[in-house]
């Protein structure tokens, strides 16, 4: 049948093209990858077998809800709430089968009831109970029959299971807690990441499979991914195309498809025409609504299969790695300028970079090999890159440097941010040249399990979210955009890319609350670019420092000198300057530079917007200005970028390498950009401040606090770009950040850089003490099991500390740890194995000598007893959470036993088992007392009873 029509779509309302990689949350449980297994899963039983529609042909166990928190794949992650899955699951299927849980992990978890056999129908329906206080979920076929005259053992079909809320036979396609979300969030992209891009086994063992239009999951089928269409590749085929229209029409989000990585010419054909014109199952795009076509997804990256198939084909295609490009990301432009072309056929010449909005994303630090890349296949395609794609960019996460603590993590974000602003203004500025939009496939906080679990909690979270979208982003320029992801998810040791954790308390997660916040807001005010002048004779004077970086850093010292080298001889400076140029009236303007070249073969070509200038000539040997070039520009951002030609070098003079003058036109003044790349050198009482100049400005306003992200108080103005700080104390962390000021106004704030006056480098630290312990060591590739930490008192003068390691006494010692916390943990030993750590302080003015030599070895021995430390009374429920010793590490089993009794002196019975330090006991009797004691488990045993608490449900 059709998918259900969509409702009335909101009105576009003008906010930031922010979006999501959304995740689908489905009614009916089967339809999105059921996890069937053989019954008896043993050695000795045959492979599960599936027929054509994917239905089991034999015995089987379904495992269809798991939602354990603080688990080995998931941990640490103590302070995880597990998420309420109770309630009555409404089965039905074709056939009979008897049903149990026998053998299962949790064999309490359910309880069938109500199973009815119709004859007439050939139909079985029950009711799975869940239990409270259980997070997986798993039931047994057995005796499978799918006619009454079969014999046993031959599977069954049409198999539904409704979670609980909903009537057993509703047509609600996506649960209620899902629509909430989106409703919400109001994001304005959704990224269809959830088309199993990243599963496609591409290799059948012989050769490299395509993948066709026939193997796509539909509607209809069964269940995602079906294992009938698991042949060749055994691509991984998921949510339908047909999904991603209706949700898109249903919120009004434009859909940034992720086309998958072998999809033939007639594959992408198809899909055009599906979201043009729709089909059987449903309508198409509205057609108000946007297209962003991505191929792949970070086809880049090695640990996908799409890298692998993308340089075999690469190679099959007789590409080749040039200095400035890599095979690779030519095939990947390259097929993305195919499929715009092939969307083109079905969309028309017109809606190409309009509705259709094809783009090319990298890694973050190849801004640009990207531009050298589009030039190329600029040339093989004969046509300019914005005649094919809308955008180019990479992702746009957001790193904290320290990760030692909660406060240092926050710290580092504010700072860290500010380097991302710097980051987008370089792909800006390559982006611009071309025509093009800045895009960014991915971002937000990138964050793990751990205490930055707990960061991911911390109110101050929706603070970072909001300024990074808003003041670094999108006030750099950029445009589209989809936070990793929607949820809910869970905290894991690769990251917590998520908004919420459940939908129960999804309005209240800080994360969700940040995105709220930039979803809802208009395009900031654009900070970004070098103001051209807007008064006739008037220049502005640019920095050649200033420079887009070829990779990921290091940006140049401000006022340094800028060699630029063929084939990228003079790393880190690239063989050719990118500038971001903002105009703020029409008018024609006068370049010239000033420098030098290496002999008097080479000269300088000048390039705006993708088109030559001409090539000036620069002294040899000693710096002077070359003859001028003029072009004509319109008001917004426009590319810059000068190359040496004629095989020299070109070196730009210290300073103002670079100026351009208004000849003619002209308009209204403008405040100029935020000032970049702030530096900070320290000394005795003293921070003294450099950045690039910014055009247009008459003068600075520097800005200090004593917390990262301010309030920042402003402590003086400087009329050259750089300020010295002499009223600064020593061993204080300072935090500055510097805006520019004209006749129209003040800038945005610079990105901010943290120092820490000191009068020399610090000594060694002192005072250290060290602890160890053994959790379980259940899962040793991730958690050894020995555990270490060290602490010790703040040294004078210090700004770092730098932890380092050893098997020996006498070393040699490894560093394993940079950071600012005075606190470390190190989850990665061995039991029974002694270590030895030293500790040496830093700061800008050196580092101290290593600490005295301090050792531990972790013992694996069975825990302490938990101290619970509040017993919360709800409405038939009592909330507990307790303290536990610091060892305990994610395990394959249950860590804590929580037990209830009707007195203090008991006798106690387990009623919940859990990996977390937290449980909701549901179910009870208002105006009961009702007492509870906790255990810990670990490898070595269980610990001692916790003291009990009592407390009384309402």
């Amino acid at each position: 049948a059709p998918l259900s029509a969509a409702p009335a779509a909101r009105p576009r309302d003008g906010q930031v093209p922010f979006g999501v990689h959304g995740g689908f949350d489905f009614v009916d449980l089967i339809r999105r990858s059921p996890r069937f297994v053989k019954y008896p899963n043993s050695d000795a039983t045959p492979e599960l077998a599936f027929d054509a529609a994917g239905w089991p042909q034999a015995d089987f166990t379904l495992i269809f809800a798991d939602e354990r928190r603080n688990m080995p794949w998931n941990g640490p992650d103590f302070n995880g709430v597990h998420r309420d899955i109770s309630g009555v699951y409404k089965l039905s299927f074709s056939g009979q089968a008897t049903l149990s849980t026998e053998g299962a992990e949790d064999p309490n978890a359910i309880e069938v009831q109500n199973q009815v056999y119709d004859p007439a129908t050939n139909t079985t329906r029950a009711d799975l109970v869940a239990r409270p206080n259980h997070w997986l979920l798993i039931i047994n076929f057995v005796g499978t029959k799918r006619q009454l005259t079969d014999v046993p053992g031959t599977g069954l079909t049409n198999l539904r299971l409704i979670r609980p809320g909903y009537p057993a036979d509703t047509s609600q396609v996506f649960t209620t807690g899902m629509l909430r979300a989106y409703q919400q969030l109001r994001p304005q992209i959704f990224r269809s990441f959830d088309s199993g891009i990243n599963s496609y086994n591409i290799w059948n063992g012989d050769q490299l499979v395509e993948l066709n239009w026939a193997d796509r999951s539909l509607p209809s089928d069964a269940y995602w991914p079906l294992p009938s269409k698991n042949q060749g590749a055994k691509r991984g085929l998921e949510v339908p195309w047909e999904y991603y229209i209706l949700l898109c029409n249903t919120f009004n989000m434009d859909l940034w498809l992720n086309v998958p990585v072998s999809a033939t010419d007639d594959y992408i054909l198809q899909l055009a025409q599906l979201i043009r014109n729709g089909n059987q199952f449903t309508r198409g795009l509205r057609p108000n609504l946007k297209i962003y076509v991505e191929y792949s997804n970070e086809v880049w990256n090695w640990g996908f299969s799409q890298a692998t198939y993308n340089s075999i084909k690469a190679a099959q295609e007789g590409l080749s790695d040039t200095p400035d490009s890599s095979k690779e990301l030519k095939r990947y432009v390259k097929r993305t300028f195919e499929i715009s072309n092939l969307f083109r056929q079905i969309y028309g010449d017109a809606a190409i970079n309009t509705v259709v909005r094809p783009i090319a994303v990298w890694q973050y630090n190849h801004p640009i090999d990207m531009q050298r890349t589009l030039e190329w296949a600029q040339e093989r395609f004969r046509a300019p890159a914005n005649h094919f794609i809308y955008g180019i960019g990479q992702a746009a996460y957001l790193d904290p440097i320290d990760r030692s603590s909660i406060d240092t993590i926050f710290d580092t974000f504010y700072t860290q941010m500010g380097q991302m602003r710097m980051r987008f203004v370089s792909w800006q500025a390559v982006a611009a040249y071309f025509g093009l939009q800045q895009v960014a496939y991915e971002g937000g906080p990138s964050l793990n399990a751990g205490l930055e679990a707990d960061a991911s909690r911390d109110p101050r979270i929706a603070d970072v979210i909001r300024r990074y979208y808003l003041e670094d982003y999108f006030a750099a320029g950029a445009d589209a955009t989809a936070f990793f992801a929607m949820g809910p998810g869970y905290p894991s040791p690769w990251g917590d890319w998520y908004l919420f954790e459940d939908y129960a308390r999804m309005s209240e997660h800080p994360k969700f609350q940040g995105a709220r916040a930039v979803s809802r807001q208009p395009r900031p005010e654009l900070a970004a670019g070098d103001v051209l002048p807007w008064i006739v004779g008037q220049s502005a004077e640019i920095d050649a420092s200033s420079l887009a970086p070829r990779t990921w850093g290091p940006f140049l010292t401000p006022g340094s000198r800028v060699t630029l080298c063929p084939n990228s001889g003079c790393w880190p400076q690239p063989e050719y300057a990118n500038y971001l140029l903002r105009a703020s009236a029409a008018g024609t303007y006068r370049i010239t530079l000033r420098g030098q070249t290496s002999d008097s073969a080479t000269q300088a070509e000048i390039l705006v917007d993708n088109v030559s200038l001409g090539n000036v000539a620069l002294p040899q040997g000693a710096d002077g200005v070359s003859t001028p070039v003029t072009v004509g520009l319109a008001p917004g951002l426009h590319g810059l970028l000068i190359r040496p030609v004629g095989g020299g070098t070109l070196s730009f003079a210290p300073g103002a390498g670079i100026t351009i003058t208004l000849v003619s036109g002209g308009g209204q003044a403008v405040r100029p950009s935020a000032p970049l790349n702030p530096t900070a050198t320290v000394g005795d009482g003293r921070v003294t401040l450099a950045w690039w100049p910014t055009t247009t400005a008459t003068s600075y306003a520097i800005k200090r606090a004593t917390h990262s992200g301010g309030p920042y108080t402003t402590i003086g103005t400087s009329a050259a770009a750089s300020f010295t700080d002499a009223a600064a104390s020593n061993g204080t962390r300072y935090y500055y950040v510097v805006s520019a000021i004209n006749a129209a106004g003040e800038s945005a704030n610079s990105p901010q850089v943290a120092a820490v006056p000191a009068p020399a480098a610090p000594a060694a630290p002192t005072g250290i003490t060290i602890s160890a312990g053994a959790g379980s060591p259940g899962f040793t590739w991730l958690y050894p099991g020995g555990q270490a930490r060290l602490s010790w008192p703040a040294t004078p003068n210090a700004e770092s500390y730098i932890i380092k390691r050893s098997t020996s006494p006498t070393g040699p010692f490894d560093r394993v740890a940079t950071q600012t916390s005075t606190q470390f943990t190190d989850l990665s030993l061995a039991p029974d194995t002694t270590y030895y750590y030293v500790v040496a302080a830093a700061n800008a003015l050196g580092e101290s000598p290593d600490s005295a030599v301090v050792s531990a070895t972790a013992t694996l021995k069975a825990p302490a007893a938990p101290v619970i430390v509040s017993a919360d009374a709800g409405k038939g429920s009592v909330a507990l959470k307790w303290q536990h010793e610091p060892w305990l590490l994610p395990s394959w089993w249950a860590i804590f036993h929580v037990k209830r009794g009707a007195s203090p002196a008991g006798p106690f019975t387990t009623v919940i088992n859990t990996s977390t330090n937290n449980a909701i006991d549901q179910g009870l009797a208002g105006g009961t007392a009702y007492c509870y004691v906790v255990s810990a488990v670990n490898g070595a045993g269980e610990s001692a009873d916790s003291a009990p608490v009592c407390a009384t449900p309402k």
